[in-house]
């Protein structure tokens, strides 16, 4: 027999801290493993560069060897696209954190989409009641990041447990 001896708000308020943690440690997770690629891309661009030197020299002496540095002076144009693709990297955790605390109680995410390229956010979800959609929309407004928040009439429609859909854009910096 299970007995839970937590009030709901404490329950719920353990259930909110346990999100902020798995939250915070995927991102950690994300964030350790960007640094790891970061750093092997360095590493191999410091040894592909040492290498063309070499093969610079070799290459004047023996001309056998000039496809062997067409080949590393396409490595190294790879990895310089590699470097610029990880200069192009947007961190979406602010953003994941501002919608998770804008959630308000009764209120649960479904599904959530981000495209980052058209920068649109689509949060799905299932209320308690219409008031709290209606304050889940006062809370999305109020985050800087997202703007045109849009909470379609029909998600009104129903009165207990209702389905939400809600879009919006994400602010172009």
């Amino acid at each position: 027999m299970l007995l839970n001896l937590l009030s709901p708000k404490k329950q719920q308020e353990r259930r909110h801290e346990e999100l902020m943690n798995l939250l915070k440690m995927i991102v950690e997770f994300f964030f350790i493993l960007v640094s790891c690629f970061a750093m092997i891309l360095l590493i191999t661009s410091l040894f592909l560069q040492d290498q063309v030197t070499t093969l610079t020299v070799t290459t004047n002496v023996l001309p056998a060897l000039r496809s062997l540095d067409q080949r590393v002076r396409l490595l190294n144009s790879e990895a310089d696209r590699l470097s610029k693709r990880q200069e192009e990297f947007e961190r979406l955790s602010p953003l994941l954190i501002d919608l998770s605390t804008a959630l308000p109680n009764g209120t649960h995410f479904t599904n959530l989409s981000i495209d980052t390229k058209i920068k649109k956010v689509t949060l799905n979800g299932v209320a308690q009641s219409r008031q709290n959609i209606l304050e889940l929309e006062k809370n999305l407004s109020t985050i800087k990041s997202l703007e045109h928040v849009v909470v379609p009439f029909t998600n009104l429609l129903t009165k207990e447990n209702p389905l939400w859909t809600v879009t919006a854009t994400i602010q172009r910096p």
